[in-house]
């Protein structure tokens, strides 16, 4: 069962500070992290919604609850769950060119499908899963999220007007897949319904991982809309205006009993005849979701957890169990999480918590963090990377001056012409026998030294027949593009095998020596 995972440096021990920009709420969740268990330690929510506020709004409500709470984390997770500016979309890609980063090569199939500029939007991916299609070629399925630039530069000032430092950008759908990887009697294909004040959001996960995902219309404010005006009953007709609409659905949501009598006159079966277009129609959209779902993936969706503000409406749990004839509940806190709030009050928000709360599940996955605003290496990092380059250019130095001052101890070498010269980037398995002597570099002859960064032909460097053009990264399931081909672990390239992959570089080995190839930069654009 997955815990807890927080970045170290710039905040306190073990503490982590989570926000999410939606279009109702803005929600922000304060946590630390103990052995075995997680300490909520403050949570806060803007009712008035980061698309309707300015950034000094939303920047000012942050700062206060900052303050209030007295958090010291200057380290940030946040997501967005903005749907005017957020895309999700799952790609089947049939054939990866050689020297083209997936998702550019993918640029027109996106295009053509999508209809947007592709220049407008930051975006990130996950691998689903790779399969051989019937002529034998390997495909990949990726589902890819995009968000606007201008949605994305919005709240990165936002954040750092509060003197926050960002770390990850993420969105709610894939926050919902972190919780659901920390239930254990999670079934292997589940739905997450998040239902906001203007709209919801269907996602579907196949073992955790997000499979689908639906917009659809059903939401709390159509919900009150459907109640105002005038209601025919049975003592007449009686004017509901919105706060009453909003008392009746806050108290008796979908009524069990359509013969209850409900405050104004108004009696249960008044109340379902206004929802009941809304609800048959929520119903369909999901049925039909879920059956695109199963002839995809050739599994049934068996539970669907329901969280948003309206996921608080009374009855609608029990309605959508009749209706799809699966499981449906709340979506869960993770066990894992120790209240140090008020626990009647959280109550009461814990739907709209779950996907701040899920965005502190995870360090590493998607992030539509730019790199042009990433944070500066630590001084540390910065220190060492320069004490390399100076050692680096002393032993190059030290090199040149043996080579001018040693004679060269084989005769033939002197009318044979000599290959031009580079830097070798392999080094020697860590696990090699060593021979004891700790020779100077004045011993050495000419070339690659044994352990250590040295000088090969040209000719001789096999590094330079291989070339790796992508990374598919996935903590499970990590895939790389090496001339050309689709790779995992364990895979024979030029030689050697895929001793690992990271989420920018591939390590090769043979058993006794291990090549090391860096991706120039993460294709998140």
């Amino acid at each position: 069962m997955p815990v807890f995972s927080y970045l170290k440096s710039g905040n306190p021990a073990g503490h982590l500070l989570c926000l999410d920009f939606g279009e109702s709420f803005v929600k922000a969740a304060y946590l630390q992290q103990r052995p075995g268990n997680t300490l909520l330690l403050a949570y806060g929510l803007l009712e008035f919604g980061a698309t309707q506020k300015n950034e000094q709004d939303v920047s000012h409500f942050i700062k206060q609850w900052l303050e209030a709470n007295a958090v010291k984390a200057r380290e940030v997770f946040f997501s967005i769950s903005d749907p005017e500016g957020v895309l999700i979309k799952m790609l089947d890609l049939a054939k990866i060119p050689l020297e083209a980063e997936p998702l550019y090569a993918a640029k027109e199939q996106i295009q053509e499908q999508l209809r947007i500029n592709l220049e407008e939007y930051v975006w990130d991916f996950q691998v689903i899963h790779e399969y051989a299609d019937g002529q034998g070629g390997k495909r990949i399925k990726v589902i890819c999220v995009f968000v606007k630039k201008n949605i994305i530069s919005k709240y990165l000032q936002v954040v750092k007007a509060c003197g926050l430092v960002p770390k990850r950008v993420s969105t709610s759908a894939f926050n919902h897949g972190q919780t659901l990887g920390a239930i254990p009697e999670n079934p292997a294909a589940s739905a997450v319904l998040d239902i906001a004040g203007t709209h919801s959001d269907l996602a579907i996960y196949q073992d955790a991982k997000l499979n689908l995902v639906r917009n659809f219309e059903f939401c709390a404010e159509k919900l009150r809309s459907a109640l105002i005006g005038v209601i025919a009953t049975q003592k007449g007709r009686i004017e509901v205006n919105l706060q009453q609409a909003k008392e009746l659905l806050i108290r008796h949501g979908i009524p069990p009993d359509p013969l209850m009598d409900l405050e104004y006159g108004i009696q249960g079966k008044d109340i379902n005849l206004l929802l009941q277009p809304l609800l048959k129609k929520l119903s369909q959209d999901l049925s039909k979701a879920c059956a695109e779902f199963k002839e995809e993936n050739g599994r049934e969706v068996s539970c669907l957890y329901l969280t948003g503000g309206g996921a608080n409406l009374k009855g609608l749990d029990l309605f959508l169990a009749q209706q799809l004839k699966i499981k449906v509940a709340p979506l869960p806190v993770p066990k894992s999480l120790v209240l140090k709030v008020d626990r009647q009050e959280f109550s009461l928000a814990a739907n709209q918590l779950c996907g701040v709360l899920g965005l502190s599940l995870a360090a590493e996955g998607i992030n539509l963090l730019p790199f042009k605003i990433k944070p500066p290496k630590s001084k540390l990092v910065a220190l060492i990377e320069i004490l390399f380059l100076a050692w680096l250019l002393i032993f190059l130095v030290s090199i040149i001056l043996i080579r001018g001052q040693k004679p060269v101890a084989d005769p033939a070498a002197i009318t044979k012409p000599q290959p031009d010269l580079i830097l070798d980037r392999r080094v020697n398995n860590a696990n090699a026998p060593s021979s004891g002597r700790e020779d100077s570099a004045a011993d050495q002859p000419v070339g690659r030294q044994e352990g250590q960064l040295g000088l090969l032909p040209v000719g001789d460097d096999q590094s330079s027949k291989i070339m790796l053009t992508g990374i598919f990264w996935d903590a499970k399931n990590p895939l790389a593009i090496i001339n050309g081909k689709i790779v995992g672990p364990g895979q024979p390239v030029g030689g050697k095998k895929v001793a690992g992959i990271k989420r920018d570089r591939v390590i090769l080995s043979d058993g006794q020596e291990t090549l090391e190839i860096k991706l120039k930069e993460r294709f998140s654009w």
